[in-house]
């Protein structure tokens, strides 16, 4: 026992000091910013301020934490949320309730066809935005808001009729 702590004593003594002053200086540089990265890199996640299971530490830390990303997100940004919690407030149940369902097939498919389904959204996405951006400013907002009221069969049919137009 008494082998076991001295040991421990010494190796808790020397090893700081080893790793202080053995070793070539470039590579202390580098574990010192790979260290630096990963710790700003975690203290951007937030990890900081969630238990082991993952709850926050105290209430409203999720507002927190959402209110620090709004700050820091540029004003495009910041716009388009904005847009989408307006389209969100004005749907009916039976639209959210599509959207959920529509989101929760999504998330189930497998990663391949998820990815050609997202790459798919994203390419109609850009035809719908060229086609808007050719339009006056009134005349695209009220298209866009038009196209945002319409069901998914709706939209298909307006969205095909745009693509083949173009």
């Amino acid at each position: 026992m008494k082998n076991i702590i001295t040991n421990f004593i010494f190796f808790t003594l020397f090893f700081p000091l080893n790793v202080i002053f053995g070793g070539d200086d470039k590579k202390r540089d580098n574990s010192r910013m790979q260290k630096s990265e990963i710790r700003k890199h975690f203290l951007d996640k937030n990890q900081s301020k969630k238990t082991s299971r993952g709850a926050p530490l105290f209430p409203g830390a999720n507002q927190v934490d959402m209110l620090r990303s709004l700050l820091d997100a540029p004003p495009e940004k910041l716009r388009i949320l904005r847009q989408t919690i307006e389209r969100v407030e004005g749907m009916s149940l039976e639209q959210k309730k599509e959207i959920k369902h529509r989101l929760r097939n999504l998330r189930n498919l497998k990663p391949e066809v998820r990815t050609k389904e997202l790459k798919t959204l994203r390419n109609r996405q850009n035809i719908l935005g060229k086609y808007w951006q050719t339009l006056e400013p009134e005349k695209r907002k009220e298209e866009m808001r038009k196209f945002h009221k319409m069901c998914l069969a709706d939209r298909t049919h307006y969205f095909n009729a745009i693509k083949a137009e173009h």
